[in-house]
């Protein structure tokens, strides 16, 4: 095998390692970020997983543009794999692996920088996941040498179809999320913290942030166990879930794993 040859099959062996390492990190970014997983707490290493495959579809998207560049078949230059439609060799195919490079790097950067941005900048950028993920996958299918094999073929339709429906799960169930949070149930107010002031033990606002405390007074007696099935909606509701990651750069707010 001489240096062309390797340079070849270092290019497709890589692009297809970096698109299932992207995939992974996607699919497990999805299913931290739901109730799948959640539910049961978040194990720490299940999040550091998630950060390393990140980093390594980062690694291998640079060994695949060096191969490339390597490879004296096609004859790429760096301008052809940084410039959009710059390339002469399937200008469009290459062009939407370059916007899954620039948004690769986007998402990678912000993550390893994410304790010294803000909450809703680095969130804003974690999205556009999903459309590196598309960007990746309609790259390799225009332009990955092996598209037309059984085996790469069927996983990039698995690949799809797990990241379509945990984004729709995710969806659906953030919706629902914010349809309860728009009841009328509100959560705790006026439980027996020995303050004559109608406030709480948790502080002036209860666990909804903000809403009018329920004081469950009838007849001018308060009755207690309806405070108590209130405390434990509220609770529910509020997603105190054991062992849910805290980032220390955050202050008492839970980590928003994945997407």
């Amino acid at each position: 095998m001489n240096t062309a040859q390797l340079a070849w099959f270092t290019a497709r062996s890589s692009g297809i390692v970096a698109w299932v390492l992207a995939t992974s990190s996607v699919l497990l970014g999805l299913a931290l970020s739901t109730r799948l997983v959640r539910r049961k707490g978040v194990p720490v290493w299940l999040n550091s997983l998630h950060r390393y495959l990140g980093t390594l579809t980062l690694v291998f998207t640079a060994v695949h543009l060096g191969a490339l560049v390597a490879d004296n078949w096609v004859h790429f230059g760096v301008a052809d794999l940084l410039v959009p439609m710059a390339s002469t060799w399937r200008p469009g195919a290459v062009a939407w692996g370059i916007v899954a490079l620039y948004l690769l790097v986007a998402v990678q950067v912000t993550s390893w920088c994410k304790r010294w941005l803000p909450r809703r900048l680095w969130h804003a950028v974690h999205l556009t996941s999903i459309p590196l993920f598309v960007a990746g996958t309609v790259h390799g299918a225009q332009a990955g040498a092996d598209r037309g094999h059984a085996v790469v073929q069927w996983g990039a339709l698995v690949g799809s179809a797990g990241t379509l429906f945990l984004l729709l799960f995710r969806t659906m169930s953030g919706s629902g999320r914010r349809r309860r949070g728009r009841s009328p149930r509100v959560g705790v107010g006026g439980l027996r913290s020995g303050r004559s002031d109608g406030g709480n033990a948790l502080g002036d606002q209860g666990l909804d942030g903000g809403v009018e405390p329920a004081v469950g007074e009838r007849g001018g007696q308060r009755r207690e166990h309806e405070d108590a099935v209130r405390l434990l909606i509220a609770l529910d509701d509020a997603e105190f879930l054991p062992g849910r990651l805290r980032d220390p750069g955050s202050g008492p707010e839970a980590v928003n794993i994945g997407l």
